[in-house]
């Protein structure tokens, strides 16, 4: 049920240093929601892929490429983001990326961390 998920969705820009999206999002009952393989990732913008219930069924949209666990070089440690958090990009070279992860159940956010975001959208807020 749409109605039941939360949705995150990012947009970055590599700015020249090796691409990567790394996010994790504190909810109530302390679930952890972070970037990991699953998230979906595009290198074209569509009309409200950053809105709730947006369906992916483009094969533009693929499952993101998970590059590397949080705390591996280049990029190393990044503040509070979650140990398992994954780094991600789009399977397909790009400097800007779209992606769009989701888990089940309605939670009240209270702390995104992210590293190298230009736009994020989390609903419901």
């Amino acid at each position: 049920n749409e109605d039941s998920i939360t949705t995150v969705a990012v947009q970055c820009r590599d700015m020249g240093w090796p691409g990567g999206i790394l996010l994790s999002v504190q909810c109530r009952d302390d679930v952890v929601f972070e970037t990991s393989g699953s998230w979906k990732c595009s290198t074209d913008s569509h009309v409200g892929w950053e809105k709730p219930g947006f369906l992916m069924y483009s094969t533009q949209w693929q499952a993101a490429k998970a590059i590397n666990k949080h705390g591996s070089p280049p990029w190393y440690t990044i503040g509070e983001i979650s140990s398992s958090a994954m780094w991600i990009w789009s399977e397909t070279a790009s400097t800007t990326v779209y992606c769009r992860g989701a888990v089940n159940g309605i939670y009240n956010m209270i702390g995104i961390t992210a590293s190298t975001l230009i736009g994020i959208t989390a609903s419901p807020i």
